[in-house]
């Protein structure tokens, strides 16, 4: 199935909404991202508790101790340094999307592989198994991957019926 359409500035504003949500949703459930926090959190603590006993002791602290410190410091930098590079890698990734130019027809093909989207500077291509959901929106239809979502004015469906049917493909070709 495959449908063509014009792209306001409104529906690429509400793409770009969309997608930064679904960004931010990935970087709450990141693994990787809450496994660095988690680390950093307890190092922090540790570091915090190994200096108040080097105050505690009048400032005389002994080799042990101060391997703890430098150990909880170091990592304290390592998995902050980890965490922000996780962080701005997803950042990047809405950036790039918010530099697309704003193309005036778009093309959406729902095939048994994926979604190909083209427009007048490319064409991309993401696989069902990057989806996540189907959402309606107020006067719009959103496909959400990963990181992007594709939105669709319902304006783009000949009729209802269409809009169904165009639903109801992804719908079979995602599992959902």
């Amino acid at each position: 199935m495959q449908l063509d359409f014009e792209v306001s500035a409104a529906d690429l504003d509400l793409g770009h909404r969309r997608a930064s949500r679904l960004i931010a949703e990935s970087v709450r459930k990141d693994v990787a991202v809450r496994v660095l926090r988690f680390v950093y959190s307890v190092a922090f603590v540790l570091f915090v508790a190994t200096a108040v006993v080097f105050v505690a002791e009048g400032g005389k602290i002994s080799a042990t101790a101060l391997r703890w410190l430098l150990l909880c410091a170091a990592i304290c930098i390592v998995a902050l340094a980890g965490y922000s590079m996780a962080v701005r890698r997803r950042l990047r990734l809405l950036r790039r999307s918010r530099l697309a130019p704003l193309p005036a027809l778009v093309r959406v093909a729902v095939t048994d592989d994926g979604c190909e989207f083209s427009d007048k500077t490319g064409r991309d291509f993401v696989p069902w198994s990057r989806f996540r959901r189907l959402t309606p929106l107020s006067g719009h239809l959103a496909l959400e991957f990963d990181a992007k979502a594709a939105v669709i004015p319902l304006s783009a469906f000949p009729s209802d019926e269409a809009r169904q049917a165009f639903e109801a493909e992804v719908r079979r070709h995602a599992g959902s």
